[in-house]
């Protein structure tokens, strides 16, 4: 309907106008209209630009735009530069109508945006000449406009970047700013704009190859209350991005700012040269400067200006004016000072005080940016009374050497001064200070804190007075000296104690600066001979080690102090004498005192005493030792058996001991005392082992005797000696038997044993003692090493191996089925060496085996060993047995199924068809088929050819031997022949015939020379549907019959490829149909 209104009334109006203006047409300026080309990611939207040339006096306009609804949608019309236009839309198009009575004039410009969706694909987006499509003059007069289409596809490129900062529309924005945008995937540089205006006609900023998502618009580009618009986008080495939406932004408006320019107040010493500095405060874009400054000449002479903020001021000085200048000549460079120095104004001073000031209506300050309200603070100079002289240094004279640590520094005395200040350093210019006093009064002073020895240090001095601090007086120099380290004092054990410690302490004094000490400690004054010689003791004190000194002997001590560099002299020396302590007194421990039914050989024992080289026991009836039963001296254990016939049945004896290392006596030891036994038990008779006895094993021996009528107990010893002072073993039991655990006897050794029978109250003696020997120590067993265990997949010769048995002369090897070794494999029984190489016709494959070895020589032989097993190898996969077709078949289809036996465990096999019997012209090759048949693809065979076959069987380990290969001729055209004699110039493929054909058709071609030919059909895909012919021929005219009774009805291509022996190519295709 909206399209209807617009195009009646326009009509109207354009035949009511037409006839007025024809005649004043113009056809030169030709007016078009374009349609832009744009691309989108697929799901966005996207804007398509409809822009107009000589678009000047245009009083209507009807467009109908066609496009694909399925690539892009219809959104709306954004920036239309045509008031009240109305749109309609339909399935793929638009109608956009506009009529006004005040004609428009946009010259060259957009007329507007076409907004779709964007769903993916290609589309054009064109003007439909087919309705009407047209723009009228202010008259009516339809122009003969040019319409140029436009298109949508898919955005290959890279999208456009997302404005973050400032915000779309933000408002009071500094001058001076940040825009941000969001990074774009892929980009690696940006573009971005600035502009007055909307459509980026003109730009204030257009900066391009950005490297990051970020750009600072400086100042001096954007003006005060202005809106400005930007956008952005990226890029990279193969596409720019589109633009991004534009956004807007209005900065702040203007206000003045208070600046304020000083000329500083100082002051000065008369007949000196002074500086006067000129501070500004909130100096913001300043562009240009002119000061105007009065003085009085008669005490100030102007020299010039230093420190200028800016290298291009101009300064100069007329009369008692001086002038100061400066603009910004770049326009891009203001001053902004927030608070500092413009520039120091330098004069000469005579005296008494003066005033600088401002002739402020010939002062000006200005910003092109900025309103500046500037005012002016007027300085001078007051005078001020002398400050104090540099002090003249006395001493330590300058470059003096060997002064103390702790100097005394000394300068003359200054008339004015009231204190000084002095500073030491180890630098020249002082900028590390050793010494820092200040509010000194005297005009010397001595250093508290002591200095480094061997040292360079400058000092200087100043005068304070109640004007000020002068200067400095000249840096004079010292270098301290080197004083040699301090001797140590000894202090303990002091000097001739006696009695001292084995392991004394030794102490002394602490040395200054020493890092480390030596100790020398000698049994001589001259130290000829060191006792003791320790060095790097880091403290000042040290425990003498145990066992270097002897007792009651004199020993002479001394030490000296090191600080890596300097070695302090000896000390004086000190002697002290070691004590000579008693021996001890040896404890008695057994037999306990006041024991009973003691043996009358009892062997009596005491405490080791400690120097002792031999003890003294003495044994007596009596307590008073005046009648000695034993004294028994320079026993050199500390225990002692008392042999037979010594001591008498059931009497009390007492027993001493005393300790002597040669010298010393220790005193006796306290008395013990015991009673021995009463003899009246019979001696038990010994039964096993029976005496002189053999081959007595190791473990588990039986000891037996006959029982003793009231006997509670027996004793029993078994000893590598008749005398039984080797004791092997020793047991009291209850009974009249003990078996003797292992680890007590050794091989091939004789042991004697005797037995006493006791009670509570009485004890039998001893049995005379048998004897026995042990058994011979048999071979060790051997240490089985390869093959390992367990192990897999060994061959069928493996070596066995075992470590070799000292003294062995022989070895036996047994392999059998199982670990009973009830039948064996191999038995062998007089192997040499230290292995064995299993003979190939013993072992199978896939089967466990186990094996075993023992020692031996001519009269003995060991255990077997451990028992080990390993596994075979699998066999070798067999051969498949080939089935169908049978060998040498003829008239096989080209697709026919091939069909081959199962390998039992076999998991693959490998398949094999060529057109010669050694397989070098493979016409299939594949592998890892999982089932034992195989169904040729057609277009593989060429028909009427002989060709040969094979298999061969895998699984994950092994691959069998390829099959006994068979035969078999595929079905051919009618019998290839020569349709005529005589040998062709060149290769020829000729057009079938009949053509169309059904279902038979004769191909003809021919061959300059003998040819490998292989002649084939495709379909119009390309696919190979059938191979006619593949084999060598010799040179010729020939021709075959083909059914293609098993095609569908359709167009094909027969294709020949011929390469003859003398390496020519030819290929030519041609087309036929086949009409069933």
């Amino acid at each position: 309907m909206i399209y209807n209104y617009l195009e009646n009334n326009m009509k109207k109006y354009a035949v009511l106008m037409a006839f007025l203006l024809m005649a004043f047409f113009d056809m030169n300026a030709q007016t078009t209209i374009s349609i832009a080309n744009a691309t989108a990611l697929t799901g966005s939207n996207v804007t398509v630009p409809v822009t107009v040339t000589n678009f000047n006096n245009i009083g209507s306009v009807s467009l109908q735009i066609n496009f694909n609804s399925s690539v892009i949608e219809y959104v709306e019309v954004q920036n239309s530069k045509l008031a009240g236009y109305l749109v309609g839309q339909g399935a793929g198009y638009i109608r956009f109508g506009w009529y006004s009575s005040t004609p428009v004039n946009l010259g060259d410009s957009k007329l507007f945006d076409l907004v779709f969706l964007y769903k993916g694909g290609t589309t054009n987006v064109s003007f439909d000449a087919s309705v009407q499509t047209e723009i009228r003059d202010d008259n009516g007069v339809k122009l003969n406009a040019t319409y140029n289409n436009g298109s949508v596809e898919l955005f290959t490129g890279l999208p456009a970047p997302s404005l973050l900062t400032p915000s779309n529309g933000a408002t009071n924005q500094n001058l001076s700013l940040q825009l941000d945008w969001s990074n774009v995937t892929d980009a690696t540089l940006y573009d971005v704009q600035v502009s007055t205006v909307n459509t980026f006609a003109t730009t204030l900023v257009n900066q391009s190859n950005l490297t990051e998502s970020i750009y600072s618009i400086g100042s001096g580009v954007l003006s005060n209350s202005t809106t400005y618009y930007w956008r952005a986008k990226g890029k990279n080495g193969s596409s720019d991005g589109n633009w991004s939406s534009t956004f807007s932004f209005t900065t702040i408006s203007a206000a003045a700012i208070n600046v304020k320019v000083t000329a500083e107040n100082v002051t000065a010493f008369p007949n000196t040269r002074i500086t006067v500095p000129i501070n500004v405060e909130n100096f913001d874009k300043v562009d240009a400067i002119t000061l105007r400054l009065n003085f009085d000449k008669t005490k100030l002479t102007y020299v010039g200006f230093e420190n200028p903020v800016k290298s291009d001021f101009l300064v100069n000085v007329s009369d008692n004016v001086i002038n100061i200048a400066w603009i910004d000549m770049t326009t891009t460079n203001p001053l902004t000072i927030s608070s500092g120095k413009l520039l120091d104004l330098v004069f000469d001073y005579t005296s008494t005080n003066t005033a600088i000031s401002f002739n402020t209506s010939d002062c000006e300050i200005s910003s092109r940016v900025n309103l500046l309200n500037v005012s002016y603070v007027n300085g001078g100079v007051t005078e001020s009374a002398p400050l104090p002289v540099e002090p003249v240094l006395v001493s330590p004279a300058d470059v003096s050497t060997n002064i103390s640590l702790t100097p005394t520094l000394t300068w003359n005395n200054v008339n004015t001064a009231t204190s000084y200040s002095m500073q030491v350093s180890t630098v020249i210019d002082f900028s590390s200070l050793i010494v820092n006093q200040t509010g000194l009064t005297a005009t010397q002073t001595t250093l508290s804190t002591s200095l480094n020895r061997i040292t360079k240090y400058y000092w200087r001095v100043r005068a304070t007075n109640s004007v000020g601090t002068g200067n400095w007086s000249a840096v004079w120099s010292f270098t301290t000296l080197n004083p040699p380290l301090a001797v140590p004092t000894l202090s303990s054990p002091a000097n001739g104690s006696v009695d001292v410690s084995f392991t004394p302490s030794l102490d002394w004094s602490d040395v200054a600066e020493a890092t480390s000490y030596r100790v020398q400690v000698s049994a001589s004054s001259d130290f000829a001979v060191l006792t003791m010689d320790t060095q790097n003791v880091t403290v000042s004190e040290m425990v003498v080690t145990s066992g270097l000194l002897t007792r009651n002997t004199k020993y002479y001590w001394r030490v000296n102090a090191t600080d890596g560099t300097r070695i302090s002299d000896w000390s004086s020396v000190n002697n002290f004498t070691t004590i000579n302590p008693p021996l001890a007194v040896p404890t008695l421990t057994a037999p306990a005192t006041g024991s009973v039914d003691v043996s009358l050989t009892p062997t009596l024992d005491w405490t080791d005493v400690a120097e002792a080289t031999s003890y003294r026991v003495q044994i007596s009836a009596s307590s008073d030792f005046v009648v000695l039963t034993g004294d028994y001296a320079n026993l050199t254990s500390s225990e002692y058996k008392i042999l037979e016939s010594v001591l008498a049945e059931n009497t009390m004896y007492y027993w001493r001991v005393n300790a002597t290392d040669g010298t010393r006596i220790s005193n006796w030891s306290s008395v013990f005392n015991f009673t021995t036994l009463t003899l009246i038990l019979p001696t038990p008779v010994l039964v096993l082992p029976a005496n002189l006895s053999t081959g007595v094993l190791l473990a588990d021996v039986v000891f037996d005797w006959s029982d003793v009528a009231t006997a509670t107990n027996y004793d029993l010893q078994i000893a590598t000696d008749e005398l039984f002072a080797s004791i092997v073993d020793q047991q009291n039991t209850s009974v009249s038997t003990y078996t003797l655990p292992a680890g007590k006897l050794n091989y091939e050794t004789r042991y004697y044993w005797r037995v006493k029978a006791k009670n509570s109250t009485k004890a039998s003696v001893w049995t005379e003692p048998w004897t026995f020997l042990t058994v011979v120590k048999p071979l060790d067993i051997p240490v089985l090493s390869s093959p390992a265990n367990n192990a897999l997949n060994l061959g069928l010769t493996p070596t066995l191996k075992w470590g070799g048995v000292t003294s062995a002369t022989s070895y036996s090897v047994q392999l059998s089925l199982n670990e009973t070794f009830s039948t064996t494999l191999i038995n062998e029984t007089n192997v040499t060496a230290a292995q064995i190489i299993v003979a190939s016709n013993i072992l199978n494959f896939d089967t466990k085996y186990f094996w075993r070895v023992k020692a031996k020589t001519a009269t003995k032989e060991s255990d077997w060993s451990v028992i080990w097993n390993f596994t075979t190898e699998l066999g070798p996969l067999p051969a498949p047995g080939l089935i169908a077709p049978a060998n040498g078949a003829t008239n096989v289809k080209v697709d026919l199924t091939l069909d081959w036996n199962n390998v039992v465990s076999a998991t693959g096999y490998g398949l094999q068809i060529a057109t010669d019997e050694a397989f070098t012209a493979l016409s299939i090759d594949a592998t890892n088929l999982t089932e034992s048949i195989y169904s040729i693809p057609p277009g593989i065979l060429a028909t009427g050819t002989m060709y040969y076959w094979r298999v061969n069987a895998s699984d994950a380990t092994r691959l069998s031997e390829w099959s006994e290969h068979r035969s078999f001729k595929t079905e051919g055209p009618n019998d290839v022949q020569k349709f005529m004699s005589g040998v062709p110039e060149q290769f020829g493929l000729f057009q079938n015939y009949p053509n169309p054909f059904n279902p038979s058709t004769k191909i003809r071609y021919s061959l300059p020379e003998v040819s490998q030919v292989k002649i084939e059909v495709v379909d119009l895909l390309g696919r190979t549907v059938a191979v006619l012919l593949n084999e060598s021929q010799s040179a010729g005219f020939y021709e075959f019959d083909w059914n293609a009774d098993n095609l569908t009805s359709g167009t094909y291509i027969y294709r020949l490829n011929a390469k003859s022996e003398s390496g020519k190519e030819f290929s030519e295709m041609k087309k036929m149909m086949f009409i069933k």
